[in-house]
């Protein structure tokens, strides 16, 4: 059968029962009980056929879960047209399936609770006429209409879909929604264009409406996760305390006292204090899921009673350690700090949460404001006051009036000698074919002036794709005593903005020396940046460089810095600290922006999107290389390092030009045109050549 659903209007009473039945299907699925619809017939509706359902649950218009039910359907190529086969669903069954996914296993959130249900919207999107996209590849975009149409890609094995809603509420363009879709699917931005991607299109209606409030009525939290909001909370804390106190002597904790209920939670904290001068908390806060009260206490008095044993304090009387409990029944998304309803925040019972990828903050304090209450856990985890880190409330009882605690990077010193990561992986470990390699790469066709420049960017991917492209920036470079090497930050450990605190930089074969003199500037004349080992350890954005300064500047001292995120007015300000630092120095170190340019789509695309990114470097204006980047959506991961690099230099006026010393893309290797990596040199100069 066609998948071509013809669709005739909802009356009124139909729409209104179904939006019903989605209310009573997330109510039952969230309470664990069999699902008994008031109207199995959807006021007629139950069985009209539809290609998909999806049931999206919000929050104060910020996503709490969204998954859908799909038809199974067949696309068969003929050329470049595609013939889409497949049999419709009976409507009450995509809404049962949608509906129970959506509340208790979107993979993106935990399972909704009970207590959230009066706060959420319930929309329903029943879709329909389900169509390839007509026309020519590059011309596809042009059927498809903001607002009437959802889209779906298959390409290379991989799918993705979007709600016809979904670009109204993102403010998306056409072009925007395609390139979205693609990065969705996990393939280039321009795989739409791609003569073998099958795009298609189809219609939605949607029933949007609040969570029906009578559904709810003698409702009660189940019996499963109803401990903690009436555990006698001081009596645990004892219990905690004494326990602590026998696991530091040796002993065996005891068992859960008898008279407390186990049972779940999504959120547990200890605070341990020795007298008034000690004090520690540890947390468990899963992503999602819940927690067993029992054994998640007893595996965090283990942890405090170690921590203890392994601090060297003194207690000679246990009598002065006590421990106080935070239990976190419920824990819900209120959206981000820019954005969030103060008027959600009940100081009196609820624990403040501020989440971003990496690091985390939380504050209970019964007696203060809502106001404060969030710019305490602000304060805490080191976020700035617009910032648009998630906000997240916890339902608490606590056995003391507050209690606070982080989850920032570590601060790690580390070993003295930063140990290579990826030898072997991004260039040869063995230290005699890691030297050819880089003898073959800085080999030109003649020999090449060298001369002084402030800053240059050099790519970081494996020597075998990018290195001559380095090397033909660096040997065209007369290096000064101390090169600063400004990387982005690949993975999600140590700090934001962070310096390398080791003493040397070791390679295969060579060992370069760390200039600890500008260290210690910058830690103290930049804020924000921290002495962190955990950002650097498995980090290769600076480890790629080392083998050319090693052969080309081996008595120059290495400073490096991984750059994690932030806006541009942070990145502004670092370049503008930096600048102040460089200003009137005899011999600055040369700056050395560590960067690819964009990843992932197919050579031509690669090409057009960098050649943007490098023009607008050109402009000197890093205002400019930050806008152009982000409009284009150019994943040039070095863009922020470029950005305080080139605000370092400018603040001094000492940015007059630039020179492209190469360009070339991982297709010139690989031979692989349709995922490729670019790869571009830059020497940033103070004076017109």
């Amino acid at each position: 059968m066609s998948n071509v659903v013809e669709w005739t209007p909802l009356s009124a009473s139909q729409e209104k029962a179904i939006h019903r039945a989605a209310c009573q299907i997330v109510l039952a699925a969230v309470r664990r009980e069999t699902l008994e619809l008031a109207d199995p017939d959807l006021s007629g509706s139950a069985e009209r056929p539809v290609m998909g359902v999806f049931v999206t649950l919000k929050r104060n218009g910020q996503l709490r879960g969204c998954i859908g039910s799909l038809a199974e359907y067949d696309v068969a190529m003929s050329g470049t047209r595609a013939e889409i086969t497949g049999e419709p669903l009976p409507l009450v069954k995509a809404l049962v399936q949608s509906g129970r996914r959506t509340a208790t296993e979107d993979p993106r959130f935990s399972p909704v609770q009970l207590s959230e249900l009066s706060g959420l919207t319930v929309d329903v999107s029943l879709l329909f006429n389900f169509q390839q996209v007509p026309g020519p590849p590059d011309s596809r975009h042009e059927q498809i209409m903001i607002g009437q149409h959802g889209i779906k890609i298959h390409c290379r094995g991989r799918s993705a879909i979007f709600l016809p809603v979904v670009p109204v509420e993102q403010k998306w363009d056409v072009l925007t929604y395609l390139e979205q879709l693609c990065r969705k699917a996990g393939l280039p931005i321009g795989a739409w264009r791609d003569p073998e991607a099958v795009l298609i299109r189809f219609e939605g209606r949607m029933i949007e409406g609040p969570f029906e409030a009578d559904l709810l009525q003698g409702q009660s939290v189940p019996s499963s996760s109803a401990a903690p909001p009436t555990v006698p909370v001081q009596q645990l804390a004892s219990f905690v305390t004494q326990n602590i106190r026998t696991l530091i002597q040796g002993g065996i904790p005891g068992a859960f006292p008898p008279a407390l209920t186990d049972g779940e939670c999504q959120g547990l904290a200890l605070a341990v204090s020795i007298g008034p001068q000690n004090r520690a908390v540890f947390s468990s806060f899963p992503a999602s899921g819940r927690l067993p009260l029992q054994m998640t206490l007893l595996n965090l008095s283990q942890t405090a009673a170690n921590a203890v044993r392994q601090s060297g304090i003194d207690v000679p009387d246990l009598r002065d350690l006590r421990a106080d409990v935070l239990v976190l029944n419920t824990i819900r998304r209120c959206g981000t700090v820019d954005s969030l309803d103060r008027n959600q925040i009940d100081p009196r019972q609820h624990t403040v949460i501020v989440s971003e990828p990496g690091r985390m903050s939380w504050v209970f304090h019964n007696g203060t404001s809502a106001d404060e209450l969030l710019k305490a856990a602000l304060q805490l985890g080191e976020f700035a006051p617009e910032s648009r880190a998630e906000v997240l409330i916890g339902d608490t009882v606590c056995s003391a009036s507050s209690m606070w605690g982080n989850s920032l990077p570590r601060n790690l010193s580390g070993q003295s000698v930063r140990q290579p990561a990826v030898a072997g992986t991004f260039y040869p470990s063995d230290p005699v074919q890691l030297k050819q390699m880089v003898i073959d790469c800085l080999a030109g066709s003649e020999p090449l002036a060298q001369r002084s420049v402030p800053a240059a960017m050099v790519p970081h991917a494996g020597l075998v794709y990018s290195g001559r492209i380095a090397a033909q920036t660096l040997r065209q470079i007369r290096f000064p005593s101390t090169i600063i090497v400004l990387s982005p930050r690949h993975t999600r450990h140590g700090a934001m903005w962070a310096l390398a605190p080791h003493t040397h930089w070791q390679i295969p074969g060579a060992t370069l020396a760390s200039d600890l003199d500008w260290m210690q500037r910058l830690s103290q004349g930049i804020e924000g940046l921290q002495m962190d080992a955990a950002a650097h350890a498995k980090e290769h954005g600076i480890e790629v460089e080392l083998p050319f300064l090693a052969r080309l500047a081996p008595q120059s001292r290495i400073v490096g810095i991984t750059i994690g995120g932030g806006q541009l007015e942070d990145c502004l300000r670092f370049g503008r600290q930096l600048g102040n630092l460089l200003r009137n120095h005899s011999e600055p170190p040369l700056l050395l922006i560590s960067s690819d340019m964009n990843h992932f789509a197919t050579d031509e695309e690669n090409r057009r999107l960098d050649e943007l990114a490098l023009s607008a470097m050109e402009t000197c204006d890093p205002s400019v290389l930050y806008q152009t980047v982000m409009d284009n959506r150019i994943s040039m991961c070095g863009v922020l390092p470029a950005v305080i690099a080139m605000e370092a230099l400018r603040s001094q006026g000492k940015l007059q030009t630039m020179q492209r010393t190469g360009y070339a893309t991982s297709a010139d290797v690989s031979g692989d045109r349709s995922r490729v990596v670019g790869y571009a040199g830059m020497l940033l100069e103070s004076r017109m050549t």
